[in-house]
């Protein structure tokens, strides 16, 4: 995807964690060598973690006026965003 060197890598005993900027993709999140997220296909990925979900429950409970919910994992932060 990017033939280009890291703009952050981090490394600790867990994980291996890198950031590339790319033209096509903009910036690029790498985990343990294994491309996780880009820019570009990210907010159309996490629209159906999110929205989905949260459409399903409100028809079926039309009457809440907000969801309380908890998302774990998610450390883009790109679910918590929509």
């Amino acid at each position: 995807v990017v033939d280009l060197p890291p703009v952050a890598s981090l490394e600790s005993k867990y994980q291996k964690v890198e950031v590339y900027s790319s033209n096509h993709f903009g910036r690029v999140f790498v985990l343990d060598d294994c491309l996780q997220l880009t820019e570009r296909d990210a907010p159309h990925y996490n629209e159906m973690f999110a929205h989905v979900p949260a459409f399903e429950y409100l028809s079926r409970f039309p009457e809440e006026e907000r969801l309380k919910v908890l998302v774990i994992g998610g450390g883009d932060g790109y679910v918590v965003s929509e």
